[in-house]
C-alpha cells in the first residue's frame, strides 16, 4: 500500500545568491513535483557575489553579464523547468536598511551567499523576523548545510542555536579566502544545493527530522559526511542570555 503523495502548502521563500549550489538548489526545487504547489520564490540580487565566480552552468553560462541580467536569466531558466513556480526577482541588494522588509513576506529563507558580512546579516534578520533559515556554504572541497530556528522552543523547553552561536563574529578580512580566491569543486556545489533543497522542503512540509541543532559537514576528498550536534550558546550576542545585538544597526557601515 503506497502512501498518498505529499503536497507542498502554498508557501513563499526567497533565496540569496545565484551561483553554484544555489543554482542546483533552485533547479531541484523547480524539478520536484511537489514544488508545483509552492506559489512564489524570489531571487534577490546577490549582495557582493563576484560575477566571474558565479559557477552556474545550470542557469547562466555567460559569466561576465551584469548581476541583474543573471537574476532575470535565472528566472527564465527556472520557469522553463517548472512553469507552475512563480519566480519574483528582487532587483536590489540586501542591506541592513531593507533586510527585514525583504524577508517579511516569506515563509522560509534559503541562504547561499559567499561573504560573511551578508551571512551574518541574513542570520540576524531571520532571528528578529522569526524566520527559519536554511543555509549552505562551500569552500574548495568541503561543504556545510544547517538549519537555524533559534526562536522555536524545543522538547526540553530550550531553544536551538543561531549562526552566531557557531561563529559569534565575522572573521577578520583576509583571514579566510573567498570562493573566488580558493575556488570550489563544482560537483560538490550540486551536492550541497540538493541537500539544502531537501531541508527546505522538509521544513515546509513539516516532515522528517529538522536539521536545527545540527550541522552537516561534507568532506568531498574523503567522500565522508558528518552530522555534528550544535547547541545554543548562552553567551551568544544575538540569542544568548545577555544579548548585545538588539537590531540590525550593527551592520551599518
Amino acid at each position: 500500500h503506497m502512501p498518498p503523495p505529499v503536497e507542498l502548502p502554498n508557501v513563499e521563500f526567497p533565496r540569496r545568491g545565484d551561483g553554484g549550489y544555489r543554482c542546483c538548489r533552485a533547479c531541484c526545487a523547480a524539478i520536484c513535483d511537489d514544488a508545483k504547489a509552492a506559489s512564489r520564490r524570489c531571487l534577490p540580487l546577490p549582495d557582493g557575489t563576484v560575477v566571474h565566480n558565479i559557477a552556474a552552468p545550470l542557469l547562466d553560462r555567460a559569466s561576465e553579464q551584469a548581476l541583474r541580467v543573471v537574476c532575470l536569466n535565472s528566472r527564465a531558466a527556472l520557469a522553463g523547468i517548472n512553469p507552475e513556480v512563480t519566480v519574483v526577482p528582487l532587483q536590489q541588494r540586501l542591506g541592513s536598511d531593507n533586510a527585514l522588509d525583504l524577508i517579511s513576506d516569506y515563509d522560509i529563507i534559503a541562504d547561499g551567499t559567499d561573504n560573511f558580512a551578508t551571512r551574518f546579516l541574513v542570520n540576524d534578520a531571520c532571528y528578529f523576523a522569526g524566520k527559519t533559515l536554511v543555509s549552505a556554504a562551500i569552500l574548495r572541497f568541503d561543504a556545510q548545510v544547517y538549519t537555524f530556528k533559534p526562536f522555536e522552543e524545543d522538547a526540553d523547553g530550550g531553544h536551538g542555536p543561531c549562526y552566531r552561536c557557531l561563529f559569534p563574529e565575522p572573521p577578520p578580512e583576509g583571514q579566510i579566502p573567498t570562493c573566488a580566491e580558493a575556488g570550489v569543486l563544482g560537483a560538490l556545489c550540486g551536492m550541497a544545493g540538493s541537500l539544502q533543497a531537501t531541508e527546505v522542503l522538509k521544513e515546509l512540509l513539516g516532515i522528517g527530522d529538522s536539521l536545527s541543532g545540527a550541522l552537516i559537514v561534507c568532506e568531498g576528498l574523503g567522500t565522508t559526511f558528518r552530522k555534528i550536534t550544535i547547541k545554543r550558546d548562552p553567551g551568544c550576542p544575538l540569542c544568548g542570555d545577555d544579548t548585545t545585538i538588539t537590531d540590525l544597526s550593527v551592520h551599518k557601515e
